[in-house]
């Protein structure tokens, strides 16, 4: 699912915006779901890095729409941002933020659905490197490079990152699912590992840190040619 908010303080633009997400899900099969905000403070009070796509209006009564692009840059890197505006020319700066593009008011569905399947596309192939997961009913998104190893234990997943460990809900075979095919491996029942964090392998544990992780023997022989196979394409791409 894709989640889609919409920063706009006029009803009649929210409305228009809600109906253009509802036509374009129903149009590709896609399935979104829109959050409406008519002012700053709450979106930014509530931003996690839960969104997909934002459609921010640049001019809020409460805060300018630069500003709240910055501080939504804080916290998500990724995010695609597309300004809504009367004039184009005030949409110029989104460059400062890494706004995809913008949409002239009064919204028309042509131009909208443009623009969101060129979100669309930037969304997929963010994905393709992030992560998702739902921590204590807040989302995160966790760039799949910053992963160390993921477990599961006691019918909760644990996210050992380089900053910290979160817990989820979920099955181990789904994060396999959603994780990258290249650069991670899955050791046997209760571990996934981030080859890069992999210091050594010992017999039938593999070293990361200071934690061993158990190989599965029926695994032990996969592992190291994947370990290798790894190394190598480093060494190539350094060149």
């Amino acid at each position: 699912m894709y989640h889609i908010a919409i920063v706009e303080d006029s009803p009649e633009e929210s409305k228009r915006l809600e109906d253009c997400v509802a036509r374009y899900a129903e149009e590709t099969g896609t399935d979104m779901r829109a959050t409406v905000f008519s002012r700053a403070a709450p979106f930014l009070s509530k931003y996690n890095s839960q969104f997909d796509v934002v459609f921010l209006d640049i001019q809020l009564p409460d805060m300018n729409g630069i500003e709240i692009a910055k501080r939504v840059r804080e916290k998500d890197s990724t995010v695609v941002i597309i300004f809504v505006t009367h004039l184009a020319q005030y949409a110029i700066r989104g460059y400062e933020v890494n706004a995809m593009d913008y949409v002239i008011k009064p919204m028309e569905y042509s131009a909208f659905r443009l623009k969101m399947q060129r979100a669309i596309i930037r969304c997929q192939r963010e994905a393709q490197s992030y992560i998702t997961f739902s921590n204590n009913n807040h989302y995160v998104r966790l760039k799949a490079s910053e992963l160390k190893y993921v477990e599961i234990f006691r019918h909760s997943i644990l996210y050992h990152t380089c900053f910290g460990d979160y817990t989820a809900y979920g099955t181990l075979s789904k994060v396999e699912a959603e994780l990258p095919k290249h650069g991670f491996f899955r050791c046997g029942s209760s571990f996934i590992i981030n080859l890069r964090y992999v210091d050594r392998i010992n017999g039938s544990e593999v070293v990361i840190g200071d934690v061993q992780i158990p190989i599965s023997r029926t695994r032990r022989k996969e592992l190291i040619s994947a370990y290798h196979a790894f190394y190598g394409d480093l060494d190539g791409d350094s060149g």
